[in-house]
């Protein structure tokens, strides 16, 4: 005898699959879904149950849609399917495309069973994550760099730094952490890093009078008419050309009859490619600025798949994918922080009290980690800016200190040191 039961909700939002092997092994405690990149929240499924009535506990779901309601969190803190509703909620997890490791605990009763109701709650799923590819805005075919870029690859299983008490005592373990970046100005411009999204054919591009021309990458620059930059004393331009998937950027730009910088990079974002060795960027590290910003309309899509950038008050030497150093050493690692450097908030830290928009930060935080890129303020996180951001909520993550973050050891990833491949299978 075999049990079917179908549960189907209307969709918001359609997703297709290339095959219907999306299912939930309870057996194997195996939740499989290609091809989707699903967020933390509730989610509409058609669900066929198949029930073997020779060995009660093997259970079969196959979930032939899965459809994200795009809300961030379920009310409850336990990620759980219900089959009656076909809801499957994931409080408090990022989740994406491939398979997850969980524990389940069946929940059903005989009166409950004779009417076909099973409950299933997920006491703990852990994703094995796979890399993702960061879309551009209004650019669907131009990722910021590949899936597999150093960028976009977790650090939340690799082994803590040997050095990281060291480098977190010198930006300050006591030290609160700061979202630099919010709605609304400061001192009379707007608070955080913006960016400006481009058609290459349709903008002038503008050449540029370089003060560490030898380190820059000539150009030209697309910079719109309307362009956008950062208010204050670094005044970084950032350009995405989303024709041309390129990605431009200028540290100190300044207009005055001619475009002035004192230094700038481009990159093509569907390459791996990192600067040429001990060259600057916009970033002192030599990296690109774009790729960690804290993005709103990731904030408000429920998931952040990437590093975020951060600033330290003093670096020494660099290491990979990092290509330029302010101070110390090729090499040589010290008790101060490299630039380069990769931390996580850890994994123990307890973020279900934060409000849902918080808690993507806090779950990239511990998922993606944050790499130092220049020096500056302690722990400060940088953003872009955007009226939509809520100041008053975005000051609750100051109760972060640097205590509660690790340096990890990011070596094993390196594929090429010339490339921001990186390779996580290699990494015990």
């Amino acid at each position: 005898m075999q049990k079917l039961y179908y549960v189907f909700l209307l969709p918001i939002s359609f997703v297709s699959y290339a095959d219907s092997t999306v299912y939930y092994d309870i057996n194997g405690g195996l939740l499989t879904l290609p091809y989707v990149n699903t967020r933390q929240g509730a989610y509409s499924a058609e669900l066929q149950l198949d029930q073997n009535p020779i060995n009660t506990p093997l259970e079969y779901f196959k979930i032939t849609k899965a459809t994200p309601i795009n809300s961030f969190l379920g009310n409850d803190q336990s990620p759980y399917f219900n089959v009656d509703t076909g809801s499957l909620t994931l409080p408090y997890i990022n989740t994406k495309q491939g398979t997850y490791s969980a524990i389940m605990q069946i929940e059903s009763s005989p009166a409950k069973r004779r009417v076909g109701a099973t409950h299933l709650r997920v006491t703990h799923i852990t994703p094995v994550i796979a890399a993702t590819e960061t879309k551009a805005n209004n650019a669907p075919g131009c990722t910021i760099f590949p899936a597999d870029n150093v960028w976009n690859t977790p650090v939340n299983t690799l082994r803590v730094h040997s050095r990281s008490n060291a480098w977190i005592n010198a930006i300050g373990s006591t030290k609160n952490i700061w979202m630099d970046f919010g709605s609304g100005q400061w001192a009379g411009g707007t608070i955080g890093l913006p960016y400006n999204e481009v058609t290459g054919s349709s903008v002038v591009k503008s050449s540029i009078n370089f003060t560490y021309h030898d380190e820059s990458d000539m150009g030209p620059y697309p910079i719109p008419t309307n362009y956008k930059i950062e208010f204050g004393s670094d005044h970084h331009l950032l350009m995405i050309d989303k024709e041309a998937c390129q990605l431009s950027e200028l540290y100190n730009a300044q207009f005055n009859n001619v475009w002035t910088a004192d230094a700038g990079a481009i990159w093509q974002l569907n390459s791996n490619a990192l600067r040429p060795a001990n060259w600057t960027s916009a970033d002192a590290a030599g990296l690109p600025i774009f790729p960690g910003l804290v993005r709103y309309d990731e904030v408000a899509a429920g998931f952040i798949g990437h590093a975020i950038r951060f600033t330290v008050p003093s670096s020494s030497s660099s290491i990979w994918p990092a290509r330029h150093r302010t101070a110390g050493t090729p090499g040589l690692l010290t008790d101060t922080p490299p630039l380069g450097a990769r931390f996580r908030l850890k994994a123990n830290y307890n973020i279900s009290s934060f409000a849902p928009e918080l808690q993507v930060i806090l779950k990239a935080m511990q998922t993606y980690g944050i790499i130092s890129g220049d020096n500056g303020s302690p722990w400060y996180i940088t953003g872009t800016p955007d009226e939509r951001w809520n100041n008053m909520l975005l000051h609750n993550l100051s109760i972060l200190k640097g205590g509660d973050f690790e340096a990890v050891e990011t070596s094993c990833l390196m594929v090429d040191p010339n490339s921001g491949q990186a390779d996580l299978s290699k990494c015990s």
